[in-house]
């Protein structure tokens, strides 16, 4: 096959178990058009299969992969937060549901996410690339120190993950094992497990309290005062837990310095993913200063830009706080809101396609026969979350406690439309319309 073929754009189009290869138009000189579209060979931490995974899906090998299983695991791990955000982000569920209500949510939730972590890991198989699926001085200090760190040292940020997965583990058992001895007062088992309350939402039923408060055990034992934890002078139930556990200031000071310095990893790790999915976002011409937001730095081998970027952005995000907490908490509120709509396109479009009996690119992790119900236990946990992510906490509304949630998001893809219909549509060149066969790369890597 002539070296030029795989310099082409191809589009896949599924017909039974056969997908024919149709040749659409000319790839960019950035992308494949040379030998150098593999990658350069002087760049460190990638292997042949990732050229090769790259090529197919008509991108240059330009980041260092440095990461392997162990490292990969404590990214993940950080990026979850699962122990950390459950402790410290608790006040919805515990106003809206109660004890019972937070913990068979949470039950419901871990349920739910692990279908759709499942169809989002054989989709990340499918096209492996970092796009995924697409107070205030002490906050700016924090980010800027963390936002250095993804950058200066970025070539060590496996061996932290590591060392951050290490601490996330062995940090839960003395936390959880201290609570359990040092609290004096102690919830019954029924109440935890079977006694879902309302404690300020003012929502008519319990059973409606549960669904707008689900999007939040032995932590839960240990709250012995529900209405005492959610009016701490702390303004948070676990630093009123900590306290009521040892009884003194020095105490509850060093449980909190703990749970900060987890918070603090899980951010790098945030980060890091963040920057990562708007380089390639970008890289496809999906945002404004594509050529920008998309470069990579010769020197570190990283989007340093994309990390600039998301610096700023969310040291502006911070200073909303100054002018409105309302709005400030409207803003973190649309992240739930957007995932989960990410995950119902996404998901949906496999699941159409396996619907269709129409075939998907190769995977090297692949749900086989069990990726349709999957996909579609998935698919239903993503819309019910979904359309419980605009609904306010309290049944009595007003400008404080309405989820403007709606507003935003309705907003925002509003301005998402215009800018894809005025500009985007004519320049953004999505992952699929570039994908080739595995057996054309392998081809011409021989050549």
């Amino acid at each position: 096959m002539a070296r030029h073929e795989v310099s082409q754009a191809f589009e896949l189009k599924a017909t039974g178990d056969r997908m024919p290869v149709v040749f659409n138009q000319p790839v960019e000189e950035k992308d494949v058009a040379s030998t150098d579209k593999f990658g350069s060979d002087d760049i460190p931490g990638y292997t042949d299969a990732d050229r090769k995974q790259m090529c197919r899906m008509g991108k240059k090998q330009e980041l260092r992969r440095n990461f392997r299983i162990i490292s990969t695991i404590g990214f993940t791990t950080c990026v979850m937060g699962t122990w950390e955000i459950l402790l410290t982000a608790n006040s919805q569920g515990l106003t809206a549901g109660g004890l019972a209500g937070l913990f068979w949510s949470l039950v419901w939730c871990y349920i739910g996410q692990f279908f759709v972590v499942m169809s989002l890991a054989e989709m990340a198989s499918m096209a492996p690339t970092a796009g995924g699926q697409y107070r205030t001085l002490l906050t700016i200090a924090a980010v800027i120190g963390i936002a250095a760190f993804n950058v200066f040292a970025a070539k060590h940020l496996p061996l932290a993950q590591g060392i951050f997965a290490t601490v996330h583990v062995f940090a839960f058992v003395p936390v959880i094992v201290c609570l359990w001895v040092l609290t004096p007062t102690k919830q019954t088992a029924a109440a935890v497990f079977t006694q879902i309350t309302d404690n300020g939402a003012g929502w008519p039923t319990p059973g409606g309290a549960l669904m707008v408060g689900q999007l939040s055990a032995i932590y839960l034992f240990c709250i012995d005062d529900i209405s005492d934890a959610l009016s701490s002078a702390t303004g948070f139930p676990f630093i009123y837990v900590f306290q009521n556990a040892t009884g003194t200031t020095a105490g509850t000071t060093g449980f909190v310095i703990v749970i900060l310095v987890l918070l603090v990893m899980i951010t790098i790790s945030a980060l890091a993913s963040t920057s990562r999915q708007t380089f390639a976002f970008a890289r496809d011409n999906g945002l404004p200063f594509s050529k920008w937001l998309g470069a990579v730095n010769s020197r570190f081998r990283i989007p340093v830009n994309s990390v600039i970027f998301i610096t700023f952005f969310t040291i502006g995000l911070s200073l909303i706080n100054i002018g409105s907490t309302v709005a400030f908490n409207a803003m973190l509120s649309l992240s739930t809101t957007a995932l989960m709509a990410t995950y119902v396109i996404s998901i949906g479009c496999v699941t159409l396609k396996r619907v269709r009996k129409e075939s998907l690119p190769t995977a090297q992790w692949s749900l086989g026969r069990a990726g349709l119900p999957i996909n579609c236990i998935a698919l239903l946990y993503a819309i019910w979350s979904f359309f419980w992510s605009f609904w306010p906490n309290s049944y009595h509304i007003t400008a404080t406690n309405f989820n403007w949630v709606s507003v935003l998001f309705v907003g925002l893809m509003g301005i998402s439309g215009l800018l894809f219909v005025f500009r985007a549509r004519h320049i953004y060149e999505g992952p699929v319309a570039k994908v080739v066969p595995m057996e054309v790369v392998e081809s011409e890597m021989a050549a």
